[in-house]
Order: C-alpha cells, then sequence, then structure tokens
C-alpha cells in the first residue's frame, strides 16, 4: 500500500477457484494504509493496483452501520467509548421449510402445461417470446402439497440466461396465479419482469427452495443470486447475493444483501 508491503497467506487453489490471501496477525495497520493509502498493489504472479479513492468512507460507513463509532473495535473512528455500547448484531430470522412431498408425475421432464395455464394471456406471451423447441420443451412443474403445485413457463432466453415465470394453481393446474418471489428491492423492483419471474431458476423439491441466478456475463462472476423457501403458505426470500462488477469473483463471495437461517 503506497510501497508499504503486507504479507499474506494463500490457500490452496482449486482448479476452478483463485487462491484467497489473508493477512495474518493484527490487521489494524492494514486497515489503517488502506484509509490512509491512494493505491494498493496486489502482487503474484503478476501485479494489479486498485484505487484506494474512498476506502476511508467505506470503512467510516461500515462504523456508522455498525454502531462502532469512537469504540476501540471501530475500523476508521476509534474512541474510548466502552466496547460494550457496540449494539449486539441482531439474530438472524428464521424461516421453516414445509415437509417435503412426494414428486411422482412432476419435474423438468415432458412437462406438459395445464390449460388453464395456457388460457392465461401472459403465458401465451411468454409462449411465443420461447417459440424455440429448445426453449419451449423447458416447462418445470411441482408439487407443494395435497392442494398447491409450482408451475414454471418458460418466457425468453439469451446466450447464458433463460427465464421463467412461476405459478401457484391448485391441483391439475386449476386456478393459476403468480407466485410472489419478492426480493430485497421489494415488489416491482423491476419494470421488466414480474414478480414471478426468475433467470436460470430452478426448484428443489428436497429443501423446498427456489432459486434463481441472473448472471451478468457467461462464466457467472456477477450478477444475482437468490433464494426462495417454500413454508406451506408462500415462498419467503432465505438468501441474495450480488455482485455488480464483472471481475472474476466467484459466487460463493459475492456480498450478501440477505440471509436468515
Amino acid at each position: 500500500i503506497d510501497g508499504r508491503n503486507f504479507a499474506a497467506d494463500l490457500n490452496a487453489a482449486s482448479e476452478d477457484d483463485a487462491p484467497i490471501g489473508q493477512i495474518p496477525g493484527d490487521v489494524r495497520p492494514v486497515i489503517d494504509a488502506l484509509a490512509q493509502g491512494k493505491v494498493m498493489t496486489i502482487r503474484g504472479v503478476s501485479s494489479q493496483d486498485i484505487s484506494l479513492h474512498g476506502a476511508a468512507a467505506a470503512l467510516l460507513w461500515i462504523d456508522e452501520k455498525q454502531g462502532r463509532l469512537d469504540t476501540p473495535t471501530a475500523l476508521m473512528r476509534r474512541g474510548e467509548k466502552p466496547a460494550s455500547t457496540v449494539p449486539v448484531a441482531p439474530d438472524l430470522p428464521t424461516v421453516a421449510a414445509a415437509p417435503p412431498v412426494s414428486q411422482a408425475g412432476f419435474g423438468d421432464q415432458n412437462q406438459t402445461l395445464p390449460a388453464a395455464l395456457r388460457g392465461l394471456t401472459e403465458v401465451g406471451n411468454c409462449l411465443k417470446e420461447s417459440a424455440m423447441p429448445a426453449v419451449s420443451d423447458m416447462v418445470m412443474s411441482a408439487r407443494l402439497d395435497a392442494r398447491t403445485e409450482l408451475w414454471a413457463v418458460p418466457c425468453g432466453s439469451g446466450a447464458y440466461n433463460l427465464t421463467h415465470n412461476w405459478y401457484l394453481t391448485g391441483p391439475g393446474g386449476r386456478d393459476p396465479r403468480p407466485a410472489a418471489l419478492i426480493g430485497t428491492a421489494g415488489p416491482g423492483a423491476d419494470p421488466n419482469a414480474p414478480d414471478n419471474s426468475t433467470v436460470n431458476g430452478e426448484y428443489d423439491p428436497g429443501s423446498r427452495t427456489l432459486s434463481s441466478f441472473a448472471k451478468g456475463r457467461g462464466i457467472g462472476d456477477c450478477g444475482t443470486l437468490q433464494t426462495w423457501t417454500w413454508t406451506g403458505q408462500r415462498f419467503v426470500l432465505t438468501r441474495e447475493s450480488t455482485m455488480g462488477e464483472c471481475a472474476g469473483v466467484p459466487s460463493d463471495f459475492w456480498p450478501v444483501a440477505w440471509r436468515t437461517r
């Protein structure tokens, strides 16, 4: 950082992932250098310069959000206030998944949309967007309980993203209604996609989770990952992570906007 060296221990890189560096011992000198520095250079087989413009403001923002200002535990603005004044992190929300049920006759192979779904105007529009056989055949279904089924209608595709719209129905696909799949941005957040839409979505009947992975580019190093859990009444958001910069960061290391237990 500005010519001052800080050694990092690298873990063993797998075939698909880059190694992760961890600074051993006291990291406060590193944090102080980041806050006051201009350029950080990461050196390995090659070197990469990273501007530190805004680093001090980012560290101060973290202190403010965590209630650490003027305490010894602060990253940026340390003081003499007792560490005991720092608020305890709130408990994670608890979401209980409904028990699994038999999926006989359901799945992602050779599924035919029920007539009640085909009769919906928005479903008809989706099917027009998905007229290619490789896409139109990607109908998915699942049994959620004795009274509720889940149906996914393909609704367009690109080079690496496939969109589905999801519906809850009664037995046999009767009385369809859009499934509410709400992210941290709230309902109606995307003017170009309804709230029952996913990208590269799939449903796991074992864990009772429905997931979406909207890729920013083909290798999947940026975009948004979301997971909802079926509670027996509705789908509840249980995890969301987002990476806005396509910089080769694996999705396991993306910033998490929401999580539950």
